[in-house]
């Protein structure tokens, strides 16, 4: 996935012919999910399920379809800013999609749609993408600052999410209702080339709207779920961070951790086994333990699902970890998700660890038998990690690099725990994650 996270000094208004009795175009689902969801709701709260209207989004037979871009115009309706304008004709069948919000699973496609977003409108963006193919747009709300992410699953095709921070207003003119869309900053974008799932954030985000686009190549139009999943409290790591994780498991039940959080995922998603919450002493932790006879695939190998981070980022990933002597342990940095690795950490179990990258091992020292605060100083802004263990600097090499070369992906998006060994048992806590 690319992720880009800085604004961009272009405004853009799209303007399409459609209706904007929203009330009248949602399902009745909808309606009851805009009536129960009048506050954010975390993501422990009950999770309302719709599906969009057939009517929606659509074009008229009868209505010609015409797209217009134009520099420095000002969106009718909308505050004066200069940028750029693309105007669009879709007919009047369909106000497009609810306005979402926090805990929102929804069930759509872009199989049949118009591509209203194509590459032109991406190009005036300043990136170069083949998204000529038909899209979505999804209208997000928050009332309040959220740390949020968007899980895009049950695809058949690659899909892209875009998320941009804006406007939308509605305007009747000329006897016909209009979408009025104004693009001021593009957040995020993602495109992991997988063909059954995407995943966009967690982002820590201020309130405001947003406005989501799900795109595809030419050709690839798939059905999806969209699933929008929040925490309400940004906690910092070290008190003077942007916190964008922080997870001790004392909310869990015991048992399998994947399906009580969308942080944690399985790499497997039909593993027997998963990464287990467990507790001692009133303390909830999260342990990983290779089980014996059963295959690699379906062992409790789990990640830590941070988000597409890169492009002049420093972001510190911290956890406590705890090992028995005579135990192994195993972590990596998943630049890509089963398809770029960064740096290997192992600990063999006799107090000693290695990182192994690209071309060289980074031998460590590190405690047994006691909790240990682990960290990973991920500084891509002028290349370099640093791993950290209980404030002391145990390695250091460029960010860039991976397991197999030098001149690797400036970006990560996960951390993947595994039991590596049949003697592999360790121990999780206080996971924390904080932009620099």
């Amino acid at each position: 996935m690319k992720t880009l996270k800085n604004v961009i000094a272009l405004f853009l208004v799209l303007v399409m012919v459609s209706s904007c009795m929203e009330n009248e175009e949602l399902t009745s689902t909808q309606q009851q999910n805009q009536q129960n969801q009048q506050d954010i709701t975390a993501p422990t709260g009950n999770a309302v399920e719709f599906e969009e209207s057939e009517d929606l989004s659509k074009t008229d037979d009868s209505s010609e379809e015409s797209a217009l871009i134009e520099e420095s115009k000002d969106g009718p309706g909308l505050e004066n800013r200069s940028g750029v304008q693309i105007t669009s004709n879709f007919g009047t069948g369909g106000y497009g999609n609810a306005i979402l919000k926090c805990g929102n699973r929804i069930k759509s496609s872009t199989i049949g749609k118009s591509n209203r977003y194509s590459n032109d409108f991406y190009n005036k963006l300043g990136f170069s993408t083949n998204l000529n193919g038909g899209d979505a747009q999804f209208y997000v709300e928050l009332t309040q600052d959220q740390l949020l992410r968007f899980d895009l699953t049950k695809t058949n095709k690659n899909m892209a999410m875009s998320l941009f921070r804006g406007n939308w207003v509605c305007e009747y003119r000329n006897g016909i209702y209009y979408v009025v869309e104004r693009f001021d900053e593009l957040v995020a974008y993602s495109s992991s080339h997988s063909t059954y799932e995407e995943h966009l954030g967690p982002l820590s985000l201020t309130a405001g709207k947003y406005l989501l686009i799900i795109d595809s190549a030419p050709g690839n139009g798939s059905n999806f779920d969209l699933h929008i999943n929040c925490q309400s409290n940004f906690v910092s790591c070290n008190g003077s961070n942007t916190g964008l994780i922080f997870d001790n498991f004392q909310s869990y039940n015991l048992g399998n951790v994947s399906q009580q959080s969308y942080l944690w995922e399985k790499w497997n998603a039909n593993s027997f086994y998963d990464g287990e919450v467990g507790m001692s002493g009133g303390n909830k932790y999260l342990k990983i333990e290779r089980k014996i006879n059963t295959s690699a695939q379906n062992q409790p190998d789990v990640l830590l699902n941070i988000g597409e981070r890169g492009f002049n980022e420093r972001i510190k990933v911290g956890f406590k970890m705890y090992i028995y002597g005579g135990k192994t342990a195993h972590f990596n940095i998943q630049k890509f998700i089963a398809t770029e690795w960064g740096g290997q950490v192992y600990f063999s179990g006799n107090g000693q660890g290695q990182v192994k990258l690209s071309n060289r091992t980074l031998n460590f020292s590190y405690t047994q038998n006691a909790w240990m605060n682990v960290e990973l100083d991920i500084n891509m802004r002028n290349n370099q990690t640093v791993l950290l263990i209980n404030g002391v600097v145990k390695a250091v090499w460029t960010a860039k690099e991976s397991s197999k070369t030098l001149n690797g992906s400036m970006r990560f998006e996960a951390i993947n725990f595994y039991p590596y060994a049949n003697n592999s048992q360790f121990f999780i806590d206080d996971v924390c994650v904080s932009k620099l």
